[in-house]
């Protein structure tokens, strides 16, 4: 680990088989601005296909891009408000939240849960996680 570092571990996995997914944090290079946040995602639904993950705040996409198992974006800076998150795989992954970021704020959206479970505790959704302030 690096001094004045910041990390995040991120356990991931099912039925037994589980990875620790370490990333550093580039909390120091972001700026804080009047009204905007800071968001991420992680993919941490073990599937082995590749998910469309799609994050669009106030028109504009945020991310728009095919995510695989474990991956885990850098932060992006959106205007603080509403944000819409979608999640597809074209078969057993389709899901989309609305979420509210604060301005300040710096969050991760875990995109988490086991494809085609109907079992509320284990179905596919997508959470937020508050990382902190700027």
């Amino acid at each position: 680990f690096k001094d004045s570092t910041y990390y995040t571990v991120f356990v991931m996995g099912a039925n037994e088989t589980f990875s620790n997914v370490l990333v550093e944090d580039d909390f120091n290079g972001l700026s804080k601005s009047e009204d905007s946040a800071y968001v991420r995602f992680v993919n941490a639904i073990p599937d082995s296909s590749k998910s469309s993950v799609s994050i669009e705040a106030n028109g504009e996409k945020v991310f728009d891009q095919i995510a695989k198992y474990e991956e885990v974006s850098s932060f992006k800076a959106v205007k603080a408000g509403e944000i819409e998150v979608s999640l597809n795989n074209e078969s057993t992954i389709d899901n989309n939240r609305t979420l509210s970021l604060e301005k300040g704020k710096i969050y991760t959206i875990l995109l988490t849960g086991l494809p085609g479970s109907t079992d509320e505790n284990q179905k596919v959704a997508i959470k937020m996680i508050t990382n902190g302030s700027l």
